[in-house]
């Protein structure tokens, strides 16, 4: 999603400057494939427009790949279990990000505006969270070169901060919840009472830790 205007954290000359750059990335170094999946594939399109030789030159190396439809339903994951590091390149909106390396994929996040506060930025500073793309591409190097694994980049203590489960259940627990919201309001107990009943079946299921 884009606007043309700077001020906007998704602004379409900030996504010219990162798209350049991972094309120029591409041309120049053989060792490099990289797969785009963009959220919204007509505007990807519509902004590479600006720099669409330099785009036609990096798809004439038969490394970049476009994934997408303008009904894109294809999760994050899908895409990953191909890839070997993936580059989210928003830190301020980290779902997709989160959501690779839940999949287990080494995933450098970039932060070219400065936010510098958050649990997951403690975590990541220096380590997976880059104010550059310029320092990711070091980072990528350098995991790649050394040959180090997911687990030595990932504290458990981070991974837990980011879903104490990993087990893929996450659909069948909120399904659950809501059924249970849904059976007890049915029984007429009010808004209040109804979830303070939901929240102690799941305790009683899943543990008193992973209920706020």
């Amino acid at each position: 999603n884009s606007s043309d205007e700077e001020k906007f954290i998704s602004g379409t000359d900030r996504y010219i400057r990162i798209h350049t750059n991972i094309l120029n990335k591409v041309i120049n170094d053989p060792t490099i494939a990289i797969i785009f999946k963009p959220k919204r594939i007509k505007n990807f399109y519509k902004h590479l427009k600006k720099i669409q030789l330099l785009f036609e030159q990096a798809l004439k190396t038969d490394r970049v790949i476009v994934l997408g439809s303008e009904n894109n339903s294809m999760p994050p994951a899908n895409v990953l279990s191909i890839s070997d590091y993936a580059i989210h390149s928003n830190f301020s909106s980290a779902t997709a990000g989160i959501e690779s390396i839940l999949s287990k994929t080494p995933t450098m996040f970039l932060n070219d505006h400065s936010l510098k506060e958050g649990k997951m930025y403690e975590y990541g500073k220096n380590e997976f969270i880059f104010d550059s793309l310029e320092q990711i591409w070091k980072q990528i190097d350098y995991l790649s070169s050394k040959k180090i694994k997911f687990e030595e980049i990932y504290s458990n203590q981070f991974l837990d901060f980011l879903d104490p489960y990993r087990d893929g259940g996450s659909n069948i627990r909120i399904y659950e919840y809501i059924n249970d919201l849904k059976i007890n309001l049915t029984k007429g107990f009010d808004k209040k009472t109804a979830i303070n009943i939901a929240n102690k079946n799941f305790i009683i299921k899943w543990g008193p830790d992973k209920v706020i």
